[in-house]
């Protein structure tokens, strides 16, 4: 017993010594801290996806609907000055539709659908309400997906990411100041694995044209975008 008690001593002193002579060797000397930035910005822009879909009992004249409803879709965009890269047209989709007939228990078929999906960028936040309107009043239209987002959040984020930096400093020549040292060098910066991307999805909506006589009143709110970052500082 007693042998047990010199051993565990013995290795608590050899523990201490080399944790003691970690800290006495000055260049080896540093603080880890993480710094964290948020920038909040009134959106400039409004993302959306538009639908358009026909169910008709001939494949080809569901084809036709779609397509004829897609180009007047693409007039629109063309109307209020919507840029060529930011409309993005999938393909055409076709499958058959069925209903269930529950006092017969049977599959009934209704007919061939087409269906056609847009995404669209509008820039304009101020002109969305007409724009929406006349997109929704075309033939079996959907809008959803609707979010919002700014044309400069790069540049938004690279100031948070500076922000980060700034705070990261700011503790570290407070933990310094604590124990009285002085703040050396940066020596290692890295981004970390959290970062609050408060992106496009601050609103919602999913409105057809058959329920809505006028546009969407866009209420886009403030986006906050925040960054976090960790920092090896050296201690003097």
């Amino acid at each position: 017993m007693k042998r047990n008690v010199i051993v565990k001593v013995a290795a608590s002193l050899f523990a201490f010594s080399l944790l003691f002579a970690s800290c006495s060797k000055r260049d080896n000397r540093t603080v880890n801290v993480t710094g964290v930035g948020s920038v909040s910005f009134v959106p400039d822009m409004v993302c959306f996806s538009v639908t358009v879909k026909n169910t008709e009992s001939r494949l080809a004249d569901s084809l036709a609907k779609t397509k004829s409803t897609v180009s007047s879709l693409l007039e629109i965009c063309k109307k209020y000055n919507v840029a060529a890269e930011d409309i993005k047209t999938g393909l055409v989709r076709t499958d058959k539709e069925y209903h269930w007939q529950y006092n017969t228990e049977k599959k009934v078929f209704d007919g061939y659908s087409s269906s056609q999906n847009t995404e669209i960028t509008f820039r304009n936040i101020e002109s969305f309400e007409a724009f929406s309107g006349e997109v929704l009043a075309l033939d079996s239209t959907g809008i959803d997906r609707l979010s919002f987002d700014h044309s400069k959040r790069n540049e938004y984020e690279s100031e948070a990411n500076l922000l980060a930096l700034d705070n990261a400093k700011e503790s570290a020549e407070k933990i310094c100041d604590r124990i009285g040292e002085k703040l050396g060098k940066t020596l290692c910066v890295t981004d970390s694995d959290y970062t609050d991307r408060e992106v496009c999805m601050v609103s919602s909506a999913d409105y057809y044209s058959k329920g809505i006589s006028s546009g969407i009143v866009a209420s886009p709110g403030i986006i906050t975008v925040k960054k976090q970052i960790n920092v090896k500082y050296q201690i003097k």
